[in-house]
């Protein structure tokens, strides 16, 4: 995943989040539909 001028650092369930609670490749369960957000942090 790319996007110029930022790093990328993972997936949240909150769109306001500023740190990934999912890393790229991880592992996740679910049971109920689940909308993930893409982190990102300006360089």
């Amino acid at each position: 995943m790319s996007r110029s001028g930022y790093w990328f650092l993972g997936w949240s369930t909150s769109s306001t989040a500023t740190t990934g609670t999912y890393k790229t490749g991880s592992e996740i369960s679910v049971s109920k539909d689940t909308v993930l957000y893409a982190v990102w942090k300006k360089k």
